[in-house]
C-alpha cells in the first residue's frame, strides 16, 4: 500500500521547494488567470527568496508531500490567531487523486486540535472550480468573497473558504415582534436545519421582544460614556457587546418595517456599539476599524412589498445591515428574504415561504 508522508522543508530546502512549485503553478493556473499573472505570482509568492521570507518574517512553515518517497507536491501554513491558514496546498498533476490533499487536510485539522486552534481558512480563485470542489469534500464551506490588490495590475479574484475544527458559537438575534411572524418562520428553517447539521456547536438566542433593550438616553447614557472614557469595558453594561463581539457567526431575523427594520433592532445595534468591543478607533476611510470575530452575517426578513424591482432605492435595512457588518469587522455577508407577503395572492405567498425556507434550510447545512 502507498505510503504518503509529510516532511517540513528546513530553509536550505527551499530551492528544491521553489523548482517543485513552479511547474505546478504554471500548468495549474494559466489555464485560469493566463500566463503573465501566472509568473508574477510565483516570483512574488513561490519563488525561493520569496518563501525564504516567508519562513523567516512570517511564521509559515512549508512541507513537502512524499508518495512512496517521491516529491508529489507540497503545502504552506502558517498560524494566524486562534486559527490556521492554508496557504497553499498543490500536488504535482501525476499524483492527484491519491489522496494526497486529504492526508494534509487531515494533518492539519490535529494540528488544530493539538494546538487549541478553532478552525482553518485558505483562499481560492473564484474560477477555480476542480479546487473549490476538492475543498468543498473536505468540509470547507465558502464563508464570503475577497479580491486582493497584488500589484503589477492584478488582483486575487478569491473565496474565503474555512473548515471548523472546534464548536462553534451562533448569535441568533430575533428582532419578530408579533404572533406568527412570518420572518420567524424563515428563522426557524434555518435554525432548525443548522442544528441538526451542527450539532456540536451552541446557538445563542437574543429575543429582543423578551430583553431588555431600549433606546439608551439620560443618565444611562451619561454612565455608559463615562465607562467608556475610562476604558471601563469589562463593565456589565456592556455584556451584550461582549456577547455579539465574542460570536463565531451571526443570524439577525427583523421583518421589514418602514422601508427598514424594527426600532428594537435600532436599539440593540446602539447597545452593542462599542468601542474597544465590537470596533476601535483608528485609521481608514471610516476612521474606525471592526474587532468582532464572527466571518460571517446572516441578514434574515420578509417584506410585504416587492423591493427587487423599480422599488429597490426604497429597501434600507439590507443596506444598513450589510454596512454595519462591514463597521463591525464581519467580512460575509448574507441575505435571505421573501416579499410580495402582503401584496400577492395567498397561495403565491406560501409558495415563496416554502422556497425561502428551503433556500434557509440548504444555507444552513453549509455554514
Amino acid at each position: 500500500m502507498p505510503v504518503i508522508q509529510m516532511v517540513e522543508v528546513f530553509p536550505e530546502q527551499v530551492d528544491e521547494l521553489a523548482a517543485l512549485a513552479k511547474p505546478i503553478w504554471t500548468d495549474h493556473f494559466t489555464p485560469i488567470i493566463g500566463a503573465e499573472q501566472t509568473a508574477y505570482m510565483i516570483e512574488k509568492f513561490q519563488s525561493a527568496p520569496a518563501m525564504r521570507a516567508q519562513m523567516a518574517n512570517e511564521g509559515y512553515h512549508y512541507y513537502f508531500f512524499l508518495y512512496d518517497g517521491q516529491k508529489a507536491g507540497y503545502t504552506g501554513i502558517r498560524r494566524d490567531g486562534d486559527s490556521l491558514f492554508l496557504s497553499k496546498i498543490y500536488v504535482e498533476k501525476s499524483f492527484r487523486r491519491k489522496g494526497i490533499a486529504s492526508h494534509g487536510i487531515a494533518f492539519m485539522t490535529d494540528l488544530c486540535r493539538r494546538e487549541g486552534l478553532r478552525k482553518i481558512w485558505l483562499t481560492v480563485n473564484k474560477h477555480n472550480d476542480g479546487s473549490i470542489a476538492c475543498y468543498r469534500s473536505r468540509g470547507f464551506t465558502v464563508a464570503y468573497p475577497l479580491v486582493t490588490d497584488i500589484g503589477n495590475g492584478f488582483v486575487m479574484d478569491d473565496y474565503v473558504m474555512e473548515k471548523w475544527v472546534a464548536p462553534r458559537t451562533l448569535l441568533y438575534v430575533d428582532t419578530c415582534l408579533r404572533t406568527g411572524s412570518r420572518t420567524r418562520e424563515l428563522a426557524d428553517a434555518f435554525l432548525n436545519a443548522y442544528r441538526k447539521a451542527h450539532p456540536q456547536d451552541t446557538v445563542d438566542v437574543v429575543r429582543l421582544a423578551e430583553a431588555d433593550i431600549h433606546c439608551i438616553r439620560g443618565e444611562e447614557l451619561e454612565r455608559r460614556e463615562a465607562l467608556k472614557s475610562e476604558g471601563k469595558i469589562d463593565a456589565p453594561e456592556f455584556a451584550e457587546a461582549r456577547r455579539f463581539a465574542a460570536a463565531d457567526g451571526i443570524v439577525v431575523a427583523a421583518p421589514m418595517w418602514e422601508l427598514s427594520f424594527p426600532a428594537i433592532l435600532k436599539a440593540y445595534i446602539e447597545t452593542v456599539s462599542v468601542p474597544g468591543i465590537t470596533f476601535r478607533y483608528g485609521e481608514g476611510d471610516t476612521g474606525c476599524i471592526g474587532c468582532c470575530k464572527a466571518s460571517r452575517l446572516l441578514y434574515l426578513t420578509t417584506r410585504g412589498g416587492i423591493y427587487t424591482g423599480a422599488a429597490s432605492g426604497l429597501e434600507l435595512g439590507e443596506k444598513e445591515m450589510k454596512a454595519l457588518s462591514q463597521f463591525f469587522g464581519i467580512p460575509g455577508f448574507d441575505c435571505l428574504f421573501a416579499e410580495g407577503t402582503d401584496l400577492l395572492p395567498p397561495e403565491e405567498v406560501a409558495g415563496r415561504m416554502e422556497q425561502a425556507k428551503s433556500a434557509a434550510a440548504q444555507m444552513a447545512r453549509v455554514w
